[in-house]
């Protein structure tokens, strides 16, 4: 947004962007109300979001298909209700992912979901400041996401998650990556966990007063 604004408007004295905080205390807490109990027998995969064209969930269920072609054991549910609905169950019924992906439409809570998941994915082909990218990071979930305007942002361009092209043999690569080691799932637990401190409302604050000051 600064890019585009300096464009637009040129560029001022001691211009500076500041991000919304979330409210993590509460992000925790929601987290912890349920239990969901995923299988630990196979890589559980969240995808959080309204299912409309720019989310681009058609390239993450193909992209999904080439992991189950390369055997591997995972589970990949789906939160969120739109317009695409009747289309991707068409699509999941067609690559035969009956048993690797849940569609379970709008969830009130689903931060037990980010929490008990091992890997947040992000297919969309543009975002602004994806909010349930900076929640998932805030729980720690390692992310990988394609390679838009606000993923790229949130991400550092691949320092803090893996980031993809847009196309459904990178994100399955880039998925496989992740997914293959156990190790590389830790090291990016943590980075997750780094990066959302961009997020807290006492680090907002403070470039606030300095800003004002």
């Amino acid at each position: 947004m600064l890019a585009e604004f300096k464009e637009l408007f040129g560029e001022y004295q001691d211009m500076r962007v500041i991000y919304n905080p979330l409210n993590k205390k509460d992000i925790i807490l929601k987290a912890q109300l349920f239990s969901l109990n995923f299988s630990s027998d196979k890589i559980n995969l969240i995808a959080i979001g309204r299912l409309i064209p720019v989310k681009r969930y058609d390239l993450l269920l193909k992209a999904c298909y080439l992991l189950k072609k390369r055997g591997c054991k995972f589970k990949l549910r789906i939160l969120g209700d739109g317009e695409l609905r009747n289309n991707l169950l068409d699509l999941i019924s067609e690559l035969e992912l009956h048993d690797q992906v849940d569609m379970l439409g709008f969830v009130e809570n689903p931060y037990p979901f980010l929490k008990e998941s091992d890997i947040f994915v992000m297919s969309s082909e543009s975002e602004g400041l994806p909010t349930v990218l900076c929640e998932a990071m805030v729980l720690g979930c390692p992310v990988v996401v394609t390679d838009c305007s606000g993923c790229r942002e949130v991400v550092d361009n691949g320092k803090f998650g893996i980031m993809t092209n847009q196309n459904y043999n990178a994100l399955f690569q880039g998925l496989y990556t992740m997914m293959e080691r156990g190790d590389k799932r830790a090291r990016y637990s943590e980075m997750s966990l780094n990066r959302a401190s961009i997020f807290d409302d006492d680090f907002a604050v403070k470039q606030y007063e300095e800003l004002f000051s």
